[in-house]
């Protein structure tokens, strides 16, 4: 039996809408994984970054206070600086603990907890460096 020009048109007009269909369902599934992913960076990645900039930022001016404190002689400088380096121990604290709430890998922890640990150690150095310096050992 042989088809009619129509029925060849209507069976090959079927065929491509059936296509298109396919076709838009295929790109609904790819904008979907993209709206994930996107998602994703807003929402954790993003905010991870800009606080793992400001703990950057306050580590860099808590080291600048420690060095201020050690090259500095007179003491009510030095009062003030200490007090500024709590202030920052604080703020860092809490900038810490607000960035371990985006931690989302088991490795992602692991390298925060190498950082915290040797942050821990810096810190010990930081305060005997700022007890010779009271001292007045400023070598």
């Amino acid at each position: 039996m042989r088809l009619s020009v129509r029925h060849s048109l209507m069976i090959g007009m079927a065929v491509l809408v059936g296509l298109i269909i396919a076709q838009a369902l295929v790109g609904i599934g790819v904008l979907e994984t993209g709206r994930q992913s996107t998602r994703q960076i807003v929402v954790d990645t993003i905010p991870s970054i800009r606080v793992l900039g400001e703990i950057n930022l306050q580590a860099t001016r808590h080291r600048l206070r420690t060095i201020r404190h050690v090259l500095n002689d007179d003491p009510a400088v030095m009062t003030q600086i200490e007090g500024q380096l709590a202030e920052a121990e604080t703020t860092l604290n809490q900038l810490f603990a607000a960035f371990e709430a985006h931690l989302s890998t088991p490795n992602e922890t692991k390298v925060w907890r190498l950082f915290r640990s040797e942050w821990a150690q810096y810190l010990d150095l930081q305060r005997q460096a700022i007890e010779e310096s009271r001292k007045g050992a400023k070598a």
